[in-house]
């Protein structure tokens, strides 16, 4: 009977120790069974933001490439109005260069005639410039002789009228 006894303490003190554990393992599937919840939801949830980050990304993605394509034709835009500036202002240029090569060749024909002078020429020129500076002076003063004796005739014309 001892030993019957021993066994019996010996199970109830396991039986003991099994339902002070089972409040344990309780709590503990539990904590067990709100992570698994947790994890799902969480799971389903992180599917639905990365779908719709995913969805901003491909609508971004297509606005910044209708960016770049609006970019790209105002660039191709842009070069073909420089390059119609550019043939403008070549014709511009030719054009300046062709009337500058004009004018050049004018002054050289004009420094070669100036340079071919003649020094008997450039000293007859001077004395007919002198001579004609003389005759200005000489009809001045005749011109001055001619209007004092005007003046002498009608002051005599007067006296011999009274």
């Amino acid at each position: 009977m001892v030993e019957s006894v021993k066994v019996s303490l010996w199970i109830s003190e396991r039986t003991m120790n099994i339902t002070s554990i089972l409040p344990y393992l309780n709590s503990l599937g539990l904590l067990g069974l709100a992570a698994a919840i947790f994890y799902t939801q969480f799971s389903t949830g992180a599917r639905q933001v990365n779908s719709e980050v995913l969805a901003n990304y491909k609508a971004l993605d297509e606005q910044k490439t209708q960016q770049i394509s609006n970019y790209e034709k105002d660039i191709a835009e842009i070069k073909n109005a420089m390059r119609t500036m550019e043939k403008d202002f070549i014709e511009r240029i030719a054009k300046m260069e062709g009337q500058l090569k004009e004018k050049n060749s004018q002054i050289d024909s004009l420094n070669v005639i100036l340079a071919n002078r003649n020094p008997d020429l450039e000293k007859i020129l001077g004395e007919i410039r002198d001579f004609m500076k003389d005759i200005h002076f000489a009809n001045l003063h005749q011109t001055e002789i001619l209007d004092n004796q005007v003046v002498r005739e009608k002051s005599i014309d007067a006296n011999n009228n009274k």
